[in-house]
């Protein structure tokens, strides 16, 4: 039996549901929860009157471009003013951890792991739904010492160890030369598998898990997660987004997470389709490519047929727009489409298309999606396809749009969204995904260094690596290093979430010529220095006015 995670927006106690369908699941609490469930249940469970919306989980990819070197400022800046990170919790979900590189270890020989969640053991096959493997320091401690205990290679990818390098290593093995930018942090790691997929609720168990981790422990957090997808409407209103504004809002903690490394793949199309009209969408699918999808997002007030033709002129017929599941083949290539309904927090409505599977090679060549405008009130759409580490750089739209570049879930409106440049020209990365401002959201909110940074190996020394999944893991840092500026050291115990990320905003450097907000800079480059100082100026404010209006009876 086919069973799949589902992510669950409900009321009342999500036990009763769990308890009622007889199946297994987790809380994520803030009236978010995923279940195990077999697909066949699924109307089932949307009728039960607790089930607010249900959302399937979407693939992420690693945010990493590839081994390249450059040591970051923000360490420097944080010994500069004192800030080292001590006191605060470094969170990294990722693809593990190299616990024994001494980058993560104190001159005492203890490690800096509070804690390891190991969920790289969760089977997606059965009705399972595994708790994970939990590591505390104690345990990380014993196993360094003996080598004893099942906790296995600690990070086959790499890519997890790169991250809490850049983040908060110490540089011992460097001389503190390479040293993260929080390098007296204390890490928290939820490592995720590195033989599956990766998909949306291992993000939100892992954020859950940190945050109350964090409150038990009664430290403030900095969290990164250094993955991302193109997979979604791109408006911060699936429940994956949701769920990450809420949870962003729970104990003392900032959420960064990379816009991705889309900027310049050519992988997102924007169009106007008018009634009574057609038009073709070209896409170039590269000569190794396997399967690949479209995520097509208009208004659904739009009615639009759509015909799927390949390179050899074969034509998948026409899909009314009041049909909600196609399947097909053409010339041997599976195609399937899916027609989508708005959900209660959007009124856009999103069409998935299909080709191909894992198993099998799609057609190289141009491939064309027609679109048939009906009966078309605004008649813009979005299409998005997969990323670049997903299918390449020989896969794209003939004629792209450079804007809306940025990948879920940088999109959420409350986490830290980080673009990269690069410190060698100062000039953004050509890579780095390109955002947007829209109502009072703005992405990215920083951008950071993300070309050629050296942080610390898997398996010991060091690297050089590029991408926005590098830059991310340094503004997370220096997040931490303001939070013990602000609640350790006490100068702004309130320093977190959309207050931390403000003054990042305003500390930040702006170029002459550019207007900002930027959809590529967001407010400007990372500067620690600058923000602390201007936090600095706002030292016992709020609280002496807090306690002024209480004494003069104004609240």
């Amino acid at each position: 039996m086919d069973y799949v995670d589902i992510i669950i927006k409900y009321n009342g106690r999500f036990s009763d549901i769990l308890k009622r369908f007889n199946i297994n699941g987790e809380d994520l609490s803030q009236g978010f929860g995923i279940a195990v469930i077999a697909y066949g249940r699924l109307r089932e469970l949307a009728a039960d009157p607790q089930v607010e919306f249900l959302e399937l989980p979407r693939n992420l990819e690693l945010m990493m471009e590839g081994s390249e070197e450059m040591s970051c400022s923000a360490q420097a800046q944080g010994k500069e003013l004192g800030l080292t990170g001590k006191g605060v919790i470094l969170g990294v979900i990722d693809s593990g951890i190299d616990f024994s590189h001494p980058d993560f270890i104190d001159d005492d020989g203890k490690s800096r792991i509070l804690y390891i969640l190991d969920l790289s053991g969760d089977d997606r096959l059965s009705d399972a739904l595994s708790k994970g493997e939990e590591y505390d320091n104690a345990y990380i401690n014993e196993y360094l010492k003996t080598g004893d205990g099942p906790l296995g290679p600690s990070d086959p990818l790499g890519h997890g160890t790169a991250i809490a390098g850049a983040m908060g290593g110490n540089g011992r093995e460097s001389g503190g030369k390479y040293a993260g930018a929080a390098p007296e942090g204390s890490f928290i790691v939820v490592k995720l598998s590195p033989g599956r997929p990766i998909v949306t609720v291992d993000i939100m168990r892992g954020v859950k898990y940190i945050i109350d981790k964090a409150e038990e422990l009664g430290m403030p957090v900095s969290i990164n997660i250094s993955y991302g997808t193109s997979n979604g409407s791109h408006g911060g209103n699936s429940l994956f987004e949701v769920y990450m504004d809420s949870i962003s809002q729970v104990g003392k903690a900032v959420i960064a997470v990379p816009v991705g490394n889309e900027g310049e793949a050519g992988h997102h199309y924007r169009g106007r389709v008018l009634s009574g009209e057609s038009l073709d969408v070209v896409f170039n699918v590269g000569p190794e490519s396997g399967y690949l999808y479209l995520s097509l997002w208009k208004d659904f007030a739009d009615k639009v047929d759509f015909e799927l033709i390949n390179p050899n002129g074969t034509s998948s017929g026409v899909v009314k727009y009041s049909d909600t599941i196609f399947r097909s083949s053409i010339d041997g290539t599976r195609i399937g489409i899916d027609v989508g309904r708005p959900s209660p927090y959007s009124f856009r409505q999103e069409v998935f298309i299909y080709i191909g599977s894992e198993n099998t090679v799609v057609q190289g060549g141009n491939w064309i999606l027609r679109l048939y405008g009906r009966d078309v009130v605004d008649g813009l759409f979005d299409i998005w396809l997969p990323i670049n580490e997903l299918v390449g750089e020989e896969t794209f739209f003939a004629d792209s749009d450079r804007q809306l570049t940025l990948t879920l879930p940088s999109t959420a409106a409350r986490v830290l969204s980080v673009g990269a440049y690069d410190s060698s020209t100062g000039e953004i990365a050509d890579f780095s995904g390109v955002g947007y401002v829209i109502e009072d959201i703005v992405k990215p909110d920083i951008v950071a260094p993300g070309v050629n940074v050296v942080t610390a190996r898997a398996g010991g020394g060091y690297d050089s690596f590029t991408g926005t999944s590098i830059a991310s893991p340094i503004a997370a840092g220096a997040a931490a290093l303001m939070m013990e500026w602000g609640i350790i050291k006490f100068n702004d115990p309130f320093m977190y979430g959309q207050r931390l990320k403000a003054f990042l905003r305003i500390g930040a450097t702006r170029r002459e010529g550019i207007s900002y907000p930027d959809p590529r800079y967001g407010y400007g480059k990372l500067c620690l220095k600058s923000s602390v100082e201007n936090a600095a100026l706002y030292i016992n404010y709020d609280i002496d006015l807090y306690f002024a209006g209480i004494k003069n009876g104004r609240l």
